[in-house]
């Protein structure tokens, strides 16, 4: 939901950030363990990964690209976040941000 509808090419996204942020979300409720949730995304991401003739995230429609595709990208967007503002802030921050500007699901 924090983040603008995004065109079809594009539901990698959407559905990336869905992925990987629901769960995290879930151990910070203290619904679900870390354990649980890192072992999931390591058997999960793997789908994620492009095969032989992928042509990219907007391009490649498939089950596993668009959900753990999508995932894997907010991962390492997450980790970046976090190197590159000495652990100060992650990706959860930038998808306030994108919120508090009006940029939700129900926008274009």
């Amino acid at each position: 939901m924090a983040l603008p509808s995004r065109p079809d090419s594009q539901h990698w996204l959407e559905e990336g950030i869905a992925t990987y942020v629901e769960p995290v979300a879930r151990v910070q409720a203290r619904e679900l363990t870390p354990q649980r949730v890192w072992g999931d995304m390591i058997e999960g991401m793997v789908h994620g990964e492009p095969e032989a003739g992928d042509l990219g995230l907007d391009r490649t429609h498939t089950w596993g690209r668009i959900y753990w595709g999508g995932a894997l990208f907010c991962l390492i967007a997450d980790v970046e976040i976090h190197k590159n503002t000495d652990n100060k802030l992650g990706l959860q921050d930038a998808l306030r941000g994108i919120v508090n500007a009006g940029g939700t699901i129900d926008k274009d």
